[in-house]
């Protein structure tokens, strides 16, 4: 009894290494979808079993280059150690150029994305987390999306950089780019965190509720005008400030005629007291819509 139990929890413990370790190299949310299902007793240790042979059989790609093995420590690190600096300067990774981080989305099976790498030989990729980092000259990235297009995949890209010193914030922004398109239900494949960079600022703030002050107060007047009358001047409003003010653009995009987007801009002018022609004006009311948008209300 005392052997069977001894075996029990060596078998525990080496299940433990082996699930922390795959976790380490291809991130929990991986490890997670490769046991989704498994459900009952005894099917679900058999068929954790077969996971754990998978995962023995299959361990992450080796860093083949010097320059991968030090990308993926400056993933890591979030001060560049000497021994580190000293590094870059033997593997002559070039930080003095512009760069953009890119992190890919990878599925269980999609191990090192061979037609990445072949689509972007000037760049150095590396498998982290469970996803594909990227790191790119920032004039090149055009490739990157066409490489993600054709094959499929969805990549956050970061700010442009230079130095070394930024590789650990600017692969968690391409991360947030990610998360952002997430959240939002975005469809396409490049996701910039330059268009997110608002709503990570909102992010930051608490309490979503405490962001409701900061709106502009029109939007919450034509919200109820819109509830009790049936009318859409909240999305109208919303189209022509998306549009840069542009009355027949915006029209197009609402499928109606450029007169009836005039007037309904005129009647909420009027509904309002809002000078739609004023600069100030229509940088609150962007804001304004764009925070109505962090919390799902459009």
């Amino acid at each position: 009894m005392q052997q069977n139990t001894d075996d029990l929890a060596a078998a525990a413990k080496g299940l433990k290494q082996l699930l922390d370790d795959y976790i380490g190299n291809f991130g929990e949310s991986q490890l997670l979808e490769a046991l989704s299902g498994l459900t009952g007793y005894p099917g679900a240790v058999r068929e954790l079993s077969l996971a754990a042979s998978h995962i023995l059989d299959a361990p992450p790609p080796p860093q083949h280059t010097a320059c991968e093995a030090v990308l993926y420590d400056l993933l890591s690190c979030e001060r560049v150690s000497t021994d580190l600096f000293l590094r870059i300067r033997a593997a002559k990774l070039n930080f003095d150029q512009p760069m953009r981080l890119a992190v890919i989305e990878l599925g269980f099976d999609d191990a090192d994305i061979p037609e990445v790498r072949k689509a972007l030989p000037g760049a150095h990729a590396v498998r982290f987390n469970g996803a594909l980092a990227l790191l790119l000259d920032a004039a090149g990235w055009g490739a990157l999306a066409r490489v993600c297009e054709e094959n499929g995949l969805r990549a956050g890209v970061s700010d442009v950089f230079t130095g070394e010193d930024d590789v650990y914030v600017q692969y968690r922004l391409a991360l947030k780019a990610l998360a952002f398109a997430a959240r939002f239900r975005l469809g396409g494949h490049i996701f910039e965190y330059g268009g997110f960079r608002f709503f990570d600022l909102l992010s930051a703030c608490g309490e979503p509720r405490e962001l409701f002050r900061y709106m502009h107060p029109a939007l919450k007047t034509l919200r109820d005008i819109d509830a009790k009358a049936g009318s859409a001047y909240f999305v109208s409003l919303h189209c022509f400030l998306k549009h840069d003010a542009n009355l027949s653009r915006a029209a197009k995009a609402l499928f109606i005629h450029r007169n009836t987007l005039n007037y309904r801009l005129k009647r909420i002018g009027e509904l309002t007291g809002l000078a739609l022609d004023d600069d100030k004006t229509r940088f609150a009311l962007n804001y304004s819509y764009h925070i109505a948008e962090f919390l799902g209300l459009v």
